[in-house]
């Protein structure tokens, strides 16, 4: 993670928390401060100035931004998977990749607890089936992510935005972040705004909405399987995106069955 925040920041000029080296020249050190367990890898990173566009007390809660604020976001994302899906990582860069039929194994304790009946997780199973099969047709880019991307982690300076919070880095499909700050963001036209301005900073996609609406419900899915509450939305948005139906937008158009 250390080198591609470098990279990052020097590369596209974006501010961001760019670690800091030691003495040797190093940007990671490890620290043995637990009687048991692995050592713990510390960095100290540059500090990105800036307000927060939310409170921090929001959470993963829904939360309600001016259009301009999510289309300076989106536009930001842009620039940060452009350079995540093009940069050359180099030997021995490690992060983790999201499993998503994994995330549908965890729910598999919301049965035993009464939270979710069978049918319905089998119908989970099988819309994380189709979306990554979509996704793999589709071609959708694959790179590194911020892997937390919402409005609490980002920052504004003067009108200009910044993100933070990099540590839950990920090599996945990149649309996964979009997906992931779409998760608290339910109206229409904050996400329209979002993704106007994701597509000024990226490369045209085939069948985008619908790859941004599997990315929705795989974050949910992902949410929910790290012990947040059941999306109440999640079962619906499934059962539309298995018959083709849109549902980003709030409309209820075709896209064709699978």
């Amino acid at each position: 993670m250390c080198s591609w925040l470098t990279a990052l920041g020097q590369d596209t000029g974006l501010e961001v928390q760019v670690p800091l080296t030691d003495e040797d020249g190093e940007v990671c050190q490890l620290h043995d401060h637990r009687p048991q367990g692995p050592e713990a890898v510390c960095t100290i990173q540059r500090w990105v100035k800036g307000q927060d566009i939310v409170d921090d007390g929001e959470g993963h809660d829904p939360v309600d931004l001016p259009e301009d604020t999510m289309h300076a976001m989106g536009a930001l994302l842009g620039r940060i998977h452009c350079h995540g899906a093009g940069w050359p990582r180099p030997d021995g860069f490690r992060r983790p990749q999201i499993n998503w039929m994994s995330d549908v194994a965890e729910l598999e304790r919301e049965v035993q607890r009464g939270c979710l009946n069978r049918d319905e997780l089998e119908i989970l199973q099988r819309t994380v089936e189709v979306i990554i099969r979509h996704r793999e047709a589709r071609g959708e880019p694959w790179g590194l992510t911020h892997g937390d991307f919402r409005p609490a982690n980002c920052v504004e300076d003067n009108g200009h935005f910044k993100a933070i919070d990099f540590d839950l880095c990920a090599l996945t499909y990149q649309l996964d972040d979009v997906g992931w700050c779409f998760a608290q963001v339910e109206s229409a036209e904050m996400r329209s705004a979002f993704l106007e301005g994701y597509l000024s900073a990226t490369p045209a996609q085939t069948d985008f909405e619908r790859l941004v609406e599997g990315a929705l419900i795989a974050a949910r899915i992902r949410l929910w399987s790290w012990g947040g509450p059941k999306p109440g939305a999640l079962q619906t948005e499934c059962e539309r995106y298995l018959s083709g139906q849109r549902f980003l937008s709030g409309n209820s158009t075709s896209s064709g069955s699978v």
